[in-house]
């Protein structure tokens, strides 16, 4: 069981040249007084109003997220975790990633997300993303992603959790996962049938 240390981000300044550098993950593992650790990732993330995202985001679709694995990052300064995304509804492609109604098998499509658990060092470590209100798993999701610079690349929540939403199962209601007191404004109470009108009509 995870003790209740929260630790944010810390730096790590470097006087000898002047500059200001992230402190690593082992690094603040080695720091923590109290093990296993996790760890608060502080996210300034400000809803964005359906209309943006609709014109912005890489790929816009209905579906849900499985758990593959998480990692560090190349700097070991953030914790990573990619998570496999079944699609059940496209609604815009613009990069051509995914081709509805094609033969053939369909392309393995990896959402990259902020937080994650890991054991590093021997220690187990766990880094939650404070903007994102709850988890993500077994839940329907309106996901509004872009792509990430991997070779080859992998999607990631476009302007973070602001590109995240959850469908109720029960109203087919859409509501933001982004945690912030205005995250549900621009939604209006909508089904996700109006949500999806709405984004098709951004797209004239």
């Amino acid at each position: 069981m995870y003790p209740s240390i929260v630790m944010s981000r810390l730096l790590l300044v470097v006087a000898s040249i002047g500059s200001v550098t992230q402190t690593t993950i082992p690094e603040r593992v080695a720091l923590a007084e109290r093990k296993p650790v996790e760890f608060i990732e502080t996210e300034d993330t400000a809803p964005l109003p359906i209309a943006t995202l609709a014109v912005e985001a890489e790929l816009i679709v209905v579906g849900r997220l499985a758990r593959l694995g998480s990692y560090l990052s190349q700097d070991q300064t953030y914790m990573y975790t990619d998570y496999q995304l079944t699609p059940k509804q496209v609604i815009v492609d613009r990069a051509g990633r995914l081709t509805p109604g094609t033969p053939g098998a369909t392309p393995q499509l990896i959402v990259q997300v902020l937080g994650g658990e890991l054991v590093v060092d021997g220690i187990p470590v766990k880094v939650k993303d404070s903007s994102l209100i709850n988890g993500i798993e077994d839940a329907d999701l309106l996901l509004f992603l872009g792509t990430t610079a991997d070779n080859p690349p992998k999607f990631d929540l476009y302007s973070g959790t602001a590109g995240l939403f959850q469908v109720e199962p029960s109203t087919q209601r859409v509501k933001s996962l982004l945690n912030h007191p205005e995250r549900d404004d621009d939604l209006q109470g909508q089904t996700l049938d109006q949500i999806i009108q709405r984004i098709q009509a951004a797209q004239k």
